[in-house]
């Protein structure tokens, strides 16, 4: 009898001494990490970088950025990933523009087969400045000394972009005006840019839904095409894109909608794209 209770005694203080060792290591790491993404290795943001239970978070590229953001506050981390994909679906892209570049598009909107509406943007980025131009719109940012930038408008009687500090009136102007307070950080100059920067990676919009087809070179960069088809009963549309896969730029766009009697097209193209002997308008 006293061999049976020892039996049970010892029985009992080996089943606690597991349940202490599972809950210590329940409890090792507060920190509860929450799954993000799922492949062959898994990415985490732990409970601690979350600011409450209304949070969101946006992976992208090989190296991704994670951001979880909340309703008053937002934290970033970089963390690498291993995403898992199906053969055609679209591949992990993230823009990286060249550090200069001179890129053009041309809109051409479609109806029936009949052209309605063709216009252009350009891009131009050097050392020297940033240029937007966007039909008869014409924006010039010239770089200064402090590394930010001073705009200059185009002056038709010269040809040239002209800022108020330019030429022999210049100086006189500079002696009633503060020119610092009117320089730009380049995320401000890019913003004069909205007619052409939100198509670098127009695509993005479209990642879930579009699967690889095949190559073409456009203005010598070859590009990956991708498509994405719906149909039903002889309505539907179509989309194609062809992204450069080093830098992620958008080289064209291509999207149609259709019914059994009518057909609309809206296109963009890169009509002209160089990333050296670039040159700013004329300016002084």
């Amino acid at each position: 009898m006293i061999y049976i209770k020892r039996f049970i005694t010892l029985v009992c203080l080996v089943s606690l001494a597991v349940s202490l060792v599972s809950c210590s290591k329940t409890q090792s790491n507060p920190e509860t990490a929450e799954r993000t993404l799922s492949g062959d290795s898994t990415s985490y943001v732990s409970s601690s970088d979350k600011v409450n239970d209304n949070t969101s978070s946006d992976v992208s590229s090989d190296n991704a950025t994670v951001t979880v953001s909340a309703a008053n506050s937002s934290q970033t981390q970089t963390v690498a990933q291993t995403v898992t994909t199906t053969e055609n679906s679209i591949k992990q892209v993230m823009l990286k523009l060249p550090e200069e570049y001179e890129l053009e598009y041309t809109f051409t909107q479609t109806k029936n087969g009949k052209v309605v509406s063709k216009t252009t943007s350009k891009a131009i980025k050097t050392d020297k400045g940033i240029y937007f131009e966007n039909g008869e719109n014409k924006n010039l940012f010239i770089k200064q000394e402090n590394g930010k930038y001073l705009s200059y408008n185009y002056d038709p009687a010269s040809g040239k972009f002209k800022s108020m500090f330019s030429g022999k009136d210049g100086a006189l102007v500079e002696g009633f005006v503060n020119k610092e307070e009117l320089m730009m950080d380049e995320e401000t100059v890019m913003s004069y840019g909205a007619s052409i920067t939100p198509y670098f990676n127009y695509y993005n919009s479209y990642a879930n839904s579009i699967y690889y087809d095949s190559q073409r070179t456009i203005e010598s960069v070859k590009c990956d095409v991708y498509k994405y088809d719906y149909n039903h009963n002889g309505e539907g549309f179509r989309y194609e894109f062809c992204i450069d896969p080093i830098t992620g730029i958008c080289f064209v766009c291509n999207q149609e909608t259709f019914t059994q009697t009518d057909s609309s097209i809206w296109r963009m193209e890169c009509t002209g794209y160089k990333t050296s002997s670039i040159s700013l308008p004329a300016y002084e």
